[in-house]
């Protein structure tokens, strides 16, 4: 892929170009974690709910009080 360039509108908001967007099969409204790594800013797609299901589904077989101690145990 080449690279371009891209403008900062006055409300601060960048471009993806589309040819960008469908490799990564981006989608409007879909959630991106931005991360400042040096001067650099890394863009990163999150995952969607669908994506992260198996996950959810792992929480419904547990009681609120073993997700509650793992939470704790995660801070620790």
């Amino acid at each position: 892929m080449k690279n371009n360039l891209t403008r900062i509108t006055k409300k601060g908001q960048v471009v993806l170009r589309k040819e960008i967007r469908d490799m990564l099969n981006l989608k409007p409204g879909q959630i991106i974690e931005e991360r400042i790594c040096g001067k650099e800013i890394i863009l990163r797609p999150l995952p969607t709910l669908i994506e992260t299901g198996g996950i959810l589904k792992k929480m419904a077989e547990k009681s609120t009080q073993e997700l509650i101690k793992e939470i704790d145990e995660g801070w620790k």
